[in-house]
């Protein structure tokens, strides 16, 4: 299914394709993906839910994102035959704001590159299969009001950039592998209103900069840490 709209001379323009589940067109089982969409100079958004079911749409072989596109949504969810690391060549897509690419088998680390998406304000890759570490680089998605990172492999510490996030509203990084302790600057997300940090390995006490988090309604937690 697509949406139109009318630029100053009233012509239609393709501006959102969705693909998947009915009402939506659904994917043949032999569907690659089509990266002829970035392309389309009035693009804003491309959803495929539970599109790619048997074969892999080969993100990784043919990843040419188009730097000149102009999408600011693309989501990737429910698609089981979606494996292999994330391409770090999503980076070249500078104007997107939300990043979906969940409940899909992607594997690998989260490639440094993601994070140079100064855009991003929504990044959700939870229920994958990734590994590795959270980089610091993380601290440069200043602009970021959702991050989930939850239900996957993700190991060692939670990074202390997380406190130059200062719009997030969301943070789940439940059911991973981290370790260590609760950074400090966790005390600097003051429009926190949602942390999940349950089902880990963290350790240590609870920061007293946690007090600071006057907006947070939901609190996670299932570690026996000791309070400040």
């Amino acid at each position: 299914m697509t949406s139109t709209k009318n630029d100053d001379n009233n012509i239609l323009h393709v501006s959102r394709l969705d693909f998947g589940n009915p009402p939506y067109p659904t994917c043949k089982k032999t569907t690659t993906f089509p990266f002829q969409i970035f392309n389309l100079p009035y693009l804003q958004s491309v959803f495929f839910f539970n599109c790619f079911t048997i074969t892999n749409p080969n993100l990784v072989s043919n990843s040419s994102f188009a730097s000149s596109s102009t999408l600011q949504q693309l989501s990737l969810r429910s698609n089981p035959a979606l494996t292999g690391p994330i391409p770090p060549e999503i980076s070249h897509l500078k104007s997107l704001k939300i990043l979906t690419l969940s409940q899909n088998r992607l594997s690998g680390t989260i490639p440094e590159e993601i994070f140079s998406l100064t855009n991003l304000v929504h990044l959700d890759l939870s229920y994958n299969m990734l590994t590795g570490s959270v980089s610091d680089q993380l601290g440069n998605l200043k602009n970021l009001v959702g991050l989930d990172l939850s239900y996957n492999m993700i190991r060692n510490t939670i990074p202390s950039t997380i406190g130059q996030l200062g719009l997030l509203q969301k943070l789940d990084l439940s059911s991973n592998l981290l370790t260590g302790g609760i950074p400090s600057t966790i005390g600097k997300l003051n429009s926190l209103v949602f942390l999940a940090l349950s089902n880990n390995h963290l350790s240590g006490k609870f920061p007293q900069e946690i007090e600071n988090l006057e907006s947070l309604q939901y609190f996670i937690m299932d570690e026996r840490i000791p309070c400040p």
